[in-house]
Formats: C-alpha cells, structure tokens, sequence
C-alpha cells in the first residue's frame, strides 16, 4: 500500500482557522487543538490537517506547518470571514477546490475543537451522503446539557450542543474525554438514548510554554507586588464572586499586607465581578480585573504570583490547575467535577459552594502554608504524552 493509499488520519483544525485569522490567542478548547497540533503531526503517520470551508462545503488541506507559526494572512485568505469578502470569494475558490479532501472509508476524521459549533460540518457529517469513515470527537464536557444552571437564561446553547451530541450518538460516533469524570456523564447520557458509544480517556496536560513578548502597561504594574493569580473566563460557572466575597473578607483580617488577587480570562459573562469590584474600590486595591491575556501576559502572571486559586463550579479539565503546577506555583483548587483528577495529589482542594472551607484554605495560602506543593515537571504530564495518547486511540 502505498502512503498516498493507506488510511488516513483527518486532523479538523477549523476552530484553529477561525482564530488564527482573527489574530487571537487559542484559549480553553481551541488551545487543546493548538497544543496537540505539532505532537500529533510528529507521531501520526499519514496525518493530514483539514478545516472545514463553508464556501466548498467539503474538507480543504490545510498547510499545517503555516497554521503552527501562526501566519494569519494564510489563515485569513482562507476564511469567508475575511474583509473584502464578495471581491475575493472568487480568487478564494480556486484554492479551496484544488485543495478539497474527500474522506475514503477507511479514514479517520479527529475533532479536538468545539464540536457543537459549526452547522455546515453537520449536514456534511450527519446529512445525507455523510462520510461512511471512522469520526472521533473530544468530548470536553456535558456542561450544556446535564448542568443547565451554569447556561445564561435564554441562552439556544444547550439545543445546540444536545442536537449535535445526539447526531454523532446516532451515527456510531466515537468520543475521547479528558477526566472519568466527563467519561461518566457521558455514558450516563448516552445509556439514556440507547447508545453505548466507544468512549476513551486521554487526560490532557500541565505543560505551559512561557512566552516572551509586549507587556501591558496595567500588568507591568503588578511587578513587585505580591500577588495571588486566578486564571479563567470570568462568568457564573468560574465563580470569581465568591472568591471576591472572601478576599474582602481576608483583607479585614490581613489589611495592606493582602496579596493582590488578579482576575485574568476571557470576558463571557463579567457583570457581577465588575459591580463588586466597583462597589468595594477593588477590595482597597487589593483585587483587580485585567480581563483577557496573551500568552506573554499570562507568563508574567505565572512567574510573578505567590500562588494560584481556581474557585470553579464545574470543569472539564481544568488548564489553569496543571499550568500553575508547571510553573512551579502552588494550587489552591475546587473539589469538584474534574479538578481533582487535574491536580492529583499536589493541589489543595477545597469546597467552592462553603464560603468558609475556601476562606480557610485561602487564608492558610497566605500565610504561606500549603498542604501540597508543586511536583518536579518529570511528574506532570506534557502535551507530547497528550498526543501519544490520541495516537494510541486512532
């Protein structure tokens, strides 16, 4: 058999695509996809990187090592999201065509990114004529669905997600999940539609590249100062209001000599945190909001903290628990949902629903005082060994 015959792995980078051609950095899922990129096109073999074109309707190659660097003119020129768009559609079809994949029956699709997200990708995979090859999703979590309380009121997300989980159920699908945790909703959900799907479990990594690059001014300030660092979209699930509630309350007992907690992550749903924050003059400076971060900002956050806190509700995985671990900063974490299988034994754990068990642990961490510390990096997992384990899977 020859390699333009043997099977072949179909690696969907369309999240990737979108982001990198509006000159953003891949956070929380779409970060996933940028991390197993290069380890999955090292150890795969015959792996072809595609995204999804709504102008071909079909599967385009992508060049995946343009995609690794970044280069948003490439990603751009691609994209019907682009400027000038009517002008260009044309000069845009040519390579679309000549670069279209079609799936063979003994292919592999992989999908690491949002999987819900794309309503053209699922005529093609779920419509009449969909590929009759092997499809496997990432499974990231079941929030949308199992836990609606943490979905804005109104909000079609959970139809959406619930239309698509339902639609690769039907077709024979298989998933990949990061913790038992989601692997156990899963199973759940799909046991109540009369399905048992093959469902395998790759836990993600703790690795975190620093990156050096500009600084905002608003961080440079935070130099020489000591600071505790929460790193997540600021919103209702996250439950950074909470952890304001208790930070005011330790800046009663500790005064000036409070760390500064900095709140940093995309801005989903910041309305309650900014009133606080507005209402209690930052804690007396002692918390502030810098919103999203690029990976140079977060670098400079991870070096320069005493230690990190992530009081979330619910969580697939978890990035920023395995990252502070990395960086060598000591973890205070939620007990729930997957944050224990991220942190194992080397997070401090605490209950984010009883303000009184996060302001003991909060409170013990500013003293300095941790139950468990940061393992040596030989312990923690790379996303080399994520990669590995996709390719185990496929």
């Amino acid at each position: 058999m020859t390699a333009a015959t043997a099977p072949r792995v179909l690696f969907d980078v369309t999240d990737l695509m979108r982001l990198t051609a509006a000159g953003h950095t891949p956070n929380g899922i779409p970060r996933v996809l940028a991390e197993c990129l290069i380890p999955l096109v090292d150890s795969v073999p015959n792996l072809v990187a595609v995204f999804f074109s709504p102008i071909s309707r079909a599967y385009c190659e992508v060049d995946s090592a343009r995609l690794v660097a970044e280069d948003a003119g490439y990603a751009t020129a691609l994209q019907p999201g682009a400027k000038d768009y009517a002008r260009r559609l044309c000069a845009r079809l040519g390579p679309l065509r000549s670069g279209r994949v079609v799936p063979r029956a003994d292919d592999t699709i992989l999908i690491l990114g949002t999987g819900w997200d794309h309503p053209r990708r699922h005529r093609y995979l779920f419509g009449r004529g969909a590929p009759e090859c092997r499809v496997v999703w990432f499974c990231h979590d079941l929030i949308p669905i199992l836990y609606p309380q943490f979905v804005p009121e109104g909000s079609t997300f959970p139809q959406v997600f619930r239309e698509w989980l339902d639609a690769a159920l039907a077709h024979g699908h298989e998933f990949v999940c990061s913790t038992r945790f989601v692997e156990a909703d899963l199973r759940g959900y799909a046991a109540g539609r009369g399905r048992a799907p093959r469902i395998s479990v790759v836990p993600l990594a703790h690795e975190f590249t620093p990156v050096e690059g500009p600084v905002r001014d608003e961080i440079l300030l935070m130099a020489g100062r000591r600071t505790v660092l929460c790193v997540n979209s600021i919103g209702l699930r996250k439950n950074q209001i909470a952890l304001l509630r208790s930070w005011r309350r330790l800046h009663d007992e500790f005064g000036e000599a409070l760390p500064t907690l900095v709140l940093a992550g995309a801005m989903i749903d910041p309305g309650a945190v900014e009133e606080f924050l507005a209402q209690t003059a930052g804690i007396g400076g002692k918390a502030a909001l810098v919103g999203p971060v690029t990976d140079a900002e977060l670098t400079r956050l991870y070096r320069e903290c005493a230690f990190t806190v992530n009081p979330s509700l619910n969580e697939g995985w978890g990035l920023s628990v395995g990252e502070s671990l990395w960086m060598g900063k000591p973890c205070l974490s939620s007990s729930l949902t997957s944050l224990p299988e991220v942190g194992g034994s080397h997070a401090v754990y605490f209950d984010p629903r009883d303000e009184e068990d996060m302001l003991a642990a909060l409170r013990k961490a500013v003293r300095g005082e941790f139950a468990a510390l940061p393992p040596p990096r030989e312990e923690l997992r790379s996303w080399r060994q994520v990669g590995d384990g996709i390719a185990a899977v496929l």
